[in-house]
């Protein structure tokens, strides 16, 4: 995990757009941007770089944002 990206707890704090990472036990599961939200149950969905769209879930993900600070501190 890039050691500038923020731990979230709700979709809340998302737009569509941001770049996130879910992780379940320190491991990422999935990458990718927000593309839909859904605030009443805390979901939403994010595609990755492959076009897979997939369904996060706050209590299944730990879910970071990350920021285009983080994006530019791996740029080597």
């Amino acid at each position: 995990m890039p050691h500038h990206a923020c731990r979230i707890s709700s979709c809340r704090e998302l737009v569509c757009g941001d770049e996130i990472l879910a992780q379940v036990g320190g491991v990422v599961h999935f990458r990718g941007r927000v593309t839909n939200l859904h605030a009443p149950m805390d979901l939403f969905w994010a595609v990755d770089a492959i076009g897979e769209r997939r369904i996060i879930d706050f209590h299944e993900y730990a879910v970071y944002l990350v920021t285009e600070a983080a994006e530019a501190a791996q740029v080597p």
